[in-house]
This record gives structure tokens, sequence and C-alpha cells, in this order.
């Protein structure tokens, strides 16, 4: 493999063999390589990574390297999955042009800071409707509702694998210290000052970067109530994406709503595919087209080798991507997830009349699934198919 100075931007050889997902992990993933990466390109042969300045001489070597390191554990990591298409949808879309221009010049999507949007307008309307409808069909199934707040602990993000998996997505929170002097230079520091890490206090806790660890948390060292037992809630995620970051495609800062699930290992499995049917059933009815498929997780390359093939090959998740019918390419706007005992063992959570407690959990990522409809039908809501406006209460 070679990377090629060209003033601010190398070009890497891709590797002969691995997957379309592969190879889109692998280009997330160089992002991380260096804070002088601004953007990553996927192209035919090669990644296309843009630079905030030119590489010096050591700092271009050092890229190279790292990601010739990257490149070959990615493709260890990928060498047992086998990603398999359960169900599908061509829909039937009327709109065939990219929403996020209109979006942003109605300013019903006004980007705060990279990857984080205040939104408005019919695309908070339809995100607001979207919760609503998911929330009916999750109290539907007996599940009783949550509120959690932004922040989890670090430890128990240390404790649940969470940041040992996925350490590139971490969003630490830190208080300034706790003293005269370090509160006295925080208050003189500048309009277009920054504000340094010697002032800031260790991390004790992170933005939450799902919506399901809160309940496990809450769960700690408890018997749960009943096997079947469910909860819901919806709450802003965080997610540090890097380069990857892209409108509202790929969030920063993003809204979710899941449904938590325990039981035996066959109740488990079950709800997950009940879950999953209702959603293709939804996006049927609704023309959206779509498929279903198995998944993994992008897992840190350190750590994915055998973590991705054991998910691979045991089914533990699966997406539902929605068709972009102006580019072809798909959206995970929904993920439906079997924990195994992993989380409850970490948690010490337990059932007396369970010897095998197991859980789960569906999570329904708005901003997306929102984006894709607009993609798929166009910005006027109220002319949607009349299933989505009914089901949606768009007429209203």
């Amino acid at each position: 493999m070679t990377a090629i100075a060209n003033q601010d931007e190398l070009i890497l050889d891709l590797p002969d063999t691995l997957s379309d997902e592969g190879f889109v992990v692998l280009r997330d993933q160089v992002g991380y390589l260096s804070e002088i990466i601004e953007e990553v390109h996927l192209e035919k042969g090669h990644l296309r990574v843009m630079l905030s300045r030119v590489a010096a001489a050591g700092e271009e070597a050092t890229i190279r390297q790292s990601y010739e390191e990257l490149a070959v554990r990615t493709v260890k990591s990928f060498l047992k999955v086998r990603l398999t298409v359960v169900d599908e949808n061509d829909g039937r879309p009327t709109y065939g042009a990219d929403p996020m221009l209109i979006l942003r010049s109605s300013r019903q999507a006004v980007e705060s800071y990279t990857g984080t949007f205040v939104l408005g307008g019919d695309l908070l309307r339809v995100m607001q409707e979207l919760d609503g409808f998911f929330r009916r069909y999750a109290l539907s199934l007996g599940a009783e509702e949550q509120a959690y707040p932004t922040t989890v602990p670090v430890s128990s993000m240390l404790q649940n694998g969470y940041i040992g998996n996925f350490p590139h997505h971490a969003l630490m929170v830190a208080r300034v210290h706790n003293d005269l002097g370090a509160l006295t230079q925080l208050a003189q520091v500048g309009k277009d000052g920054e504000v340094g890490a010697d002032l800031m206090h260790g991390a004790g806790q992170m933005l939450s970067p799902t919506v399901c660890y809160h309940c496990f948390e809450a769960l700690r060292s408890q018997d749960v109530a009943t096997v079947g037992t469910t909860y819901t809630a919806t709450a802003h995620c965080h997610r540090w994406e890097g380069p990857a970051t892209e409108g509202l495609a790929r969030l920063q800062t993003f809204t979710m709503r899941e449904i938590v699930f325990f039981g035996t290992p066959e109740e488990v499995d079950d709800v997950k595919v009940k879950i999953m049917e209702h959603a293709c059933d939804t996006f049927t009815r609704w023309g959206v087209g779509f498929r279903l498929m198995t998944a993994t997780d992008p897992f840190f390359a350190v750590n994915a080798e055998t973590k991705r093939a054991f998910q691979s090959m045991q089914a533990l998740k699966h997406e539902l991507r929605i068709v972009l019918p102006f580019s072809g390419d798909t959206l995970a706007c929904a993920s439906f997830n079997n924990h195994k005992d992993t989380l409850v063992g970490a948690y010490q959570i337990g059932h007396s009349g369970c010897d095998k407690l197991y859980s789960g959990c569906v999570g329904y990522g708005f901003e997306r699934m929102a984006y894709a409809l607009f993609a798929h039908f166009g910005l006027m809501p109220a002319k949607w198919p009349e299933a989505i406006c009914c089901d949606l209460k768009l007429h209203a």
C-alpha cells in the first residue's frame, strides 16, 4: 500500500479483498488516524484523504504506517463476516433529489456545530410524529416508559465494554477544577480564546452514545420484575464521528427511541423478530424502499476481529437500511440487537425464575428516518402517501 502526498491530500490504496461494508468501515476509521485529517472519500481503488494543511514528511510517514496497520486489521476482522438480506422492498418513491439543500436553506436544519443541528418546521414535526408512532407501538408491547439524562458514568461505560469497543466515539464531559485560580482563568478567556485542558478536572461522565445503557444502569444489581420486562425511552445520543460526519445521515448528536427487553434466550429472540417484522410491514405499507440485513457494529479496529465474526455468525444484529432514491445508497435507520447475557452480566441483573436471562434492544433513529422519508416523497409531508399521513397524523 502507498500514500502519495499531493499538497493537502493523501491518496491511500485500498486492500484487494474487502466487502463493501468493510470498505466503509475502513474509510470511517481512517478519519481517526490524525488530527489533521478533515475528510475521507471512498473512491475506486483508493481513499482520498483531505488534510487541514500540507502534511510534513514525518506526519505523512506516520499516517501511512498507521493506515497500513489499520487496513490489515480491518481485512482480518471481515474474513468471517457474512451479511445477508433478510427482507427488502423496492418502495414507491416520488422524489429524486437530495432534500438536504432545501432543509438547510429553509432553516429546518441549521448546523450549529459539526454534526449538531437545530431542527424545526416540517422536519421536526415528522420526527416528533415518528417518535409518537413508535412510542405507541412500544407501549402496545407492554413497555414501561422512562426518561433518561444526557450523561452516563464513565465507570459504567468501562464496565459494560463500550469504551473498549468504541473508544473513537466517546465524548467525555469534564468540569473546571474546583479552585479559584482555574475559575478565574476561565472567566478571563477572551471571546476568541480557547479553554485549555489544564483547567479541566478528569472526566467522570460522558455524553450517552445510546439510550439503553441508562436502562441497564438503573437496573444494576436488581432482579427484573418479570421475564418479558420491557422498557422504552427517547433520548439524545452522542458519538464523535470525526470526518465521517455528514448532514443528517451521520450526526454527532441525534435522537433515538429504544425498546429494551428481557427474557429467556428464546423470548428475547422472539421479541426481536416480532419488532423487526413490525418495522418491515410498516415501511412496506408506507411505500419506502429498504433492506433488512444482518449487520455488525463499527468496532474499533484493534478489538474488531473476533467480535465482528461472533456477531455476524450468530446474527445478533440486524439493521433496517432505507434506500436513498437520489443516490441508491442505503441509510441504517433502525437496529435490532440481541445482547445475549453480556449486559445483564455486566450490570448483575437477574430474575429469580429464569436460569438464563438475556436482553435485547431496538433503536429507531429519527433524524435519519425523517431525512429518508423526505428523500422518498419530497418536502411537503401533507402530500405524502396516505398510509404515512394517517399513521403520522400529518393531515391534522
